[in-house]
């Protein structure tokens, strides 16, 4: 003061809040990559790869803390958090340490490509949701690379059979066999496109398809449905207790076959089982011959040994390709009982691919034997044939 005396004085100085700023310019990103199909790690608990970041931000009101929070987009691979925020220096900057970590299983759906994702890390001097606060938002872009996963079977193959409908049935030659089936492919890469073509065995009998190859579950796995028809008509040349089988191979691939892909190779087994179908008569009309007595005055009349003869022949047909036919019996009958002549058969021919068999006979009769014959004719004669299969199925033909 003037008089030289001291005095004391007193000042409140009040601050005002100083918003946190950024200040670096680094980019953050981190790159990971999936483990190779079947190398060693893929997909086990432990092999996770770890990228680690940071950056700057400056609050020049050093003691405020920083709140930070995570924003990551749905369906994120890994996961990305704060591992810390140093304490300030004398200008107030801190480091920002983030720590992004995926397990390798979880890049599995992501076939051969690329996928980015955006994760925002938001920084604030105030506790999240606080009006009016300062948020610096820092965006941490994650490159992802899959690597392609083989499809794999996750269905043992398929085994099928079917009858032959029995001979004679209202059905039989008319009725179609089918039969539905599926079985579950897995491909973990969700994004695969699964392509299918089928190997038929030689000379199929019935006709396989594949109808629908289902969308991914969350596993990958998808149905494969197939469908397998034949026709019973198509069944016919089976014998009895005859069985043929067709394997027919569906292969499933995620590259269509090409290079460097896995080609799944799933059988399908269709075991096909006959049944006997009776020979049957082929053609139409009689089956007729006939013989002359010799004239009274011929050198040979009368003679006991010389034999007129008729020959001819008939067709009858067996679908069963391979049965055997044999004759079983002959019957003779005539008018009035007035019985001439003995009927062979000469021969029953191999069947052709339809099944058809010829049968040759030989009707002969002595001169003798026709002597008390009328001039003009004389009783018919008549031979019922009967011939059997393997499994004793019967066909009858009549000879006049």
């Amino acid at each position: 003061s003037i008089d030289g005396t001291s005095q004391s004085l007193s000042f409140t100085i009040t601050g005002i809040n100083d918003a946190p700023e950024r200040t670096d310019s680094a980019s953050q990103s981190a790159n990971a990559a999936e483990i190779a199909d079947g190398a060693d790690g893929e997909n086990a608990s432990t092999s996770t790869t770890t990228r680690t970041g940071s950056f700057v931000i400056t609050d020049v009101d050093l003691a405020d803390s920083l709140h930070c929070w995570v924003e990551s987009p749905t369906g994120n691979h890994g996961t990305l958090s704060i591992e810390s925020i140093s304490d300030p220096d004398e200008t107030g900057e801190r480091t920002v340490i983030w720590n992004y970590v995926v397990n390798d299983a979880d890049l599995d759906k992501l076939r051969g490509a690329a996928f980015i994702e955006y994760n925002t890390i938001h920084i604030s001097d105030r506790e999240q949701n606080t009006t009016n606060a300062t948020v610096i938002d820092v965006e941490v872009i994650v490159n992802l690379q899959g690597a392609n996963d083989a499809p794999e079977l996750r269905s043992i193959p398929s085994q099928v059979s079917f009858n032959e409908i029995v001979d004679q049935s209202p059905v039989e030659n008319s009725y179609m066999h089918t039969v539905l089936g599926t079985f579950i492919v897995r491909d973990v890469d969700q994004i695969d496109t699964l392509s299918r073509w089928i190997v038929n065995p030689s000379s199929p009998r019935g006709t396989l398809s594949v109808t629908l190859i289902s969308a991914p579950d969350a596993n990958g796995d998808r149905a494969v449905s197939w469908t397998y028809v034949v026709a019973d008509s198509a069944l016919d040349s089976l014998r009895s207790m005859q069985s043929i089988v067709e394997i027919y191979h569906i292969m499933v691939s995620d590259r269509a076959g090409g290079t460097g892909s896995t080609v799944l190779d799933m059988p399908i087994t269709i075991t096909l089982n006959g049944a006997n179908d009776a020979p049957t008569r082929f053609g139409s009309g009689g089956v007729t011959g006939a013989v002359t007595e010799l004239a009274s005055n011929h050198a040979n009349a009368n003679s006991g040994t010389y034999l007129h003869t008729a020959t001819g022949s008939f067709q009858v047909k067996d679908v069963d390709i391979g049965d055997t036919l044999v004759q079983q019996s002959i019957v003779h009958s005539a008018q009035n009982n007035a019985k001439y002549g003995t009927l062979t058969i000469n021969g029953i021919g191999t069947a052709d691919l339809a099944g058809i068999r010829t049968v040759s006979w030989t009707y002969s009769v002595s001169d003798q034997d026709l002597n008390p014959l009328p001039a003009g004719g004389g009783p018919l004669q008549s031979f019922q044939i009967t011939l059997a299969d393997s499994n004793g199925a019967t066909v009858t033909e009549t000879v006049n």
